[in-house]
C-alpha cells in the first residue's frame, strides 16, 4: 500500500485570503440586532411667538387663524406633555392634551373635555409666553337679549399652553433630564437592553443584516423590522455594540449626535436635528455578530466591487474592520463625540478571518459601569 505525505517544503497553508471562513469578495459581513426607545416631544417654546388678531377655538388646527406653535430645539431636553384650557367668564371651557409616547406605534394621543356655552373665538387682548407656559387673553361678545338683539355683552376668556412631564414621567415638570436618576438617560438605556435581550442576533448569511425593535403599545410589546444591507434607511447603524447611544428617531442615514464611530460614511453634523427631526431621537442599543473578513461590508449582488478601491468619500466605509473603538457619551453635552479610544478589552488589531459578537456590556466593559456609548470601527474625526 502506498502512502503519500507531504514534506514540510510542500505542506500547503492557507493565506487568510485563501481561508474557508472568509466571505466572497473579502467582505466584513455583519447580522445586527438594534433596539430603540423613543425619546421625543415638544422643546421648549420659543419666546418670539406672536399671536395678534383673532383667537383660535382649537389648538393649532388648520383653520386657526395663528400660525401653530415654535418650538426651541433642546433634544434631549423635551416635554411630553402639552395641556390647553380656554376658560371664558360666560360659563364655558375647553381642555386639550397632546402628549407623546413611549411607543413607536403611537406619536401623540389628543384628549379634549368642553363644558358649558363654550366659544373659544374672539380678539386677544394679551400674551405672555415664557418656556413652559403660554397665556393669551381674549374677548368676545355674545347677544343674548332677544328683545334687543343690537345689545352685545363683552365677555373675556383666557388661553394657557402648558407644557410639562417626560417620557418616562409623564406626571412630573419637565423637561426631560438625562442625568435624572429614575427617569433619566439610564432608565431609557435599561428600557433599551430589556427589549434587546428578548431577540437572539440571527446567524450571518450572504448578506449583511439588520433586525430593529421597536416598542409597540400592542402585544407583545415589540415590532421587529428587518433590513439587508441594501436598505438605505439603517447605514447609519452599522456598528458593533451600542449601551444606550442617542440616535435618529427611524433611521434617516443621519447620524445627528454626537459624531459616532459607525461605520456609515456621512457624519454627523454636530448639531441639534433638523426639519421632521426637531426634538425627536431615540436611546439606542445595539448588539452584533461579525464575519471579519478584511475591507468592506456588505452583499455582493448589490455592489459586487466593493472590495475594489472605493469612490471617492466612502473611503471610511471600506476599512479593514481589524481596530475596535471605543466611545464615551457625555451625558452633559449630546453635541460632545466624547472620548474615542481604542478598545482596550479586544486585540488590536483584529487578526482575521475571525467571528466575533458583541453585546451592551462590552461598551461598559470599556468604557466604565454605569456609563453609555459605542463600541465601532472607526475612529473620530470624521
Amino acid at each position: 500500500m502506498l502512502t503519500f505525505t507531504k514534506s514540510p517544503s510542500h505542506a500547503f497553508t492557507r493565506s487568510p485570503c485563501q481561508a474557508r471562513t472568509r466571505q466572497a469578495g473579502a467582505l466584513s459581513l455583519f447580522s445586527i440586532v438594534l433596539a430603540r426607545i423613543p425619546l421625543w416631544g415638544f422643546g421648549s417654546f420659543n419666546s418670539a411667538m406672536t399671536f395678534t388678531g383673532e383667537m383660535f377655538k382649537t389648538s393649532q388646527a388648520k383653520s386657526s387663524p395663528q400660525p401653530p406653535f415654535t418650538y426651541n430645539s433642546v433634544w434631549p431636553a423635551v416635554y411630553n406633555t402639552l395641556t390647553e384650557t380656554w376658560t371664558e367668564t360666560h360659563g364655558g371651557s375647553q381642555t386639550i392634551t397632546t402628549q407623546y409616547s413611549q411607543y413607536a406605534d403611537i406619536v401623540s394621543t389628543v384628549n379634549t373635555t368642553t363644558s358649558g356655552p363654550f366659544v373659544g373665538d374672539g380678539t386677544i387682548t394679551s400674551v405672555s409666553v415664557t418656556s413652559s407656559l403660554v397665556t393669551i387673553n381674549y374677548t368676545f361678545t355674545l347677544y343674548l337679549n332677544p328683545a334687543n338683539p343690537l345689545q352685545g355683552t363683552i365677555f373675556t376668556g383666557v388661553y394657557t399652553g402648558q407644557l410639562s412631564g417626560t417620557i418616562l414621567n409623564p406626571a412630573g415638570l419637565g423637561p426631560f433630564n438625562p442625568g435624572d436618576t429614575a427617569y433619566g438617560w439610564a432608565a431609557l438605556t435599561t428600557a433599551a437592553n430589556s427589549l434587546l435581550a428578548g431577540v437572539p442576533i440571527p446567524a450571518i448569511t450572504g448578506n449583511s443584516q439588520w433586525v430593529t425593535v421597536d416598542p409597540i403599545s400592542t402585544a407583545p410589546g415589540y415590532r421587529l423590522s428587518t433590513n439587508i444591507y441594501n436598505s438605505a434607511t439603517l447605514w447609519d447603524y452599522v456598528g458593533a455594540a451600542a449601551n444606550g447611544f442617542p440616535t435618529s428617531p427611524s433611521g434617516c442615514q443621519t447620524q445627528f449626535m454626537p459624531k459616532s464611530i459607525l461605520d456609515w460614511p456621512v457624519p454627523s453634523p454636530d448639531a441639534q436635528p433638523t426639519g421632521a427631526y426637531v426634538n425627536q431621537g431615540a436611546c439606542l442599543s445595539l448588539k452584533s455578530t461579525w464575519n471579519l473578513n478584511g475591507a468592506g461590508w456588505g452583499n455582493p449582488a448589490v455592489d459586487p466591487g466593493i472590495n475594489n478601491p472605493p469612490p471617492a468619500g466612502l473611503a471610511q466605509v471600506m476599512n479593514d474592520h481589524a481596530t475596535l473603538y471605543v466611545q464615551k457619551l457625555d451625558l452633559t453635552n449630546f453635541q460632545s463625540p466624547g472620548t474615542v479610544i481604542p478598545a482596550k478589552t479586544f486585540p488590536n488589531p483584529i487578526p482575521w478571518p475571525k467571528t466575533m459578537t458583541f453585546s451592551p456590556t462590552d461598551v461598559t466593559a470599556n468604557t466604565g459601569a454605569g456609563t453609555f456609548g459605542l463600541l465601532g470601527f472607526q475612529a473620530l474625526p470624521r
